[in-house]
């Protein structure tokens, strides 16, 4: 077939059918005026309702993070206050007093038991400005065996009382096998030492 006559035949059909294809020129240019009016901006609503969905949800699961961080630190707060509060009334001294009675005849009888003997012993009070504790330091002299020694460390280690070891000098003693043992210990008792 020639160019030509393809030609008129498509002339001769566009007539014929003039007014189907007027009809569905219209309809396509209808639903491209719909499609760009009305499906378009709401194409561009939801896809920005999904991404404010999505922010939103991450901001809750953020704030939610939050709070369970919050809800932790509250509790582990009041649970270190409630323990500090039981250290206080439980095992530290409540004063001056009760600190000398757990401290003197306690470690004067550790030490006997160890094997150890006690040449001198002295205390000191230091009380800090602004601070719920006062801290009674302890100084012993003591001479004995090796052995004895670190039997006497071990027992203070696993006492009930609160005691703390600060310092510690070995030194030889004029006695063949055995050593002179300085020690420095503090406990602390709530309040002030009046």
């Amino acid at each position: 077939m020639s160019d030509m006559r393809r030609r008129s035949l498509l002339r001769r059909a566009a007539d014929d059918h003039r007014k189907a294809l007027l009809a569905i020129g219209a309809l396509l240019l209808l639903n491209l005026g719909v499609y760009l009016a009305v499906i378009r901006p709401l194409a561009g609503r939801v896809s920005n309702v999904t991404e404010r969905t999505q922010a939103a949800e991450g901001e809750l699961a953020a704030a939610r993070l939050a709070q369970s961080r919050a809800s932790a630190a509250l509790t582990g707060k009041s649970r270190a206050s409630s323990q500090l509060d039981a250290f206080y009334g439980e095992v530290l001294p409540a004063n001056l007093p009760a600190a000398r009675r757990l401290i003197y005849p306690r470690l004067d009888v550790m030490a006997r038991q160890a094997g150890l003997d006690a040449t001198s012993s002295n205390y000191d009070l230091l009380t800090e400005r602004d601070r719920q504790l006062t801290k009674l330091t302890i100084q012993m002299d003591l001479t004995g065996r090796y052995a004895a020694i670190r039997d006497f460390i071990h027992r203070l280690e696993r006492a009930t009382e609160f005691v703390v070891i600060d310092d510690v000098t070995l030194q030889e003693s004029a006695a063949e096998d055995e050593l002179s043992l300085q020690m420095e210990l503090s406990t602390f008792f709530r309040g002030s030492a009046e």
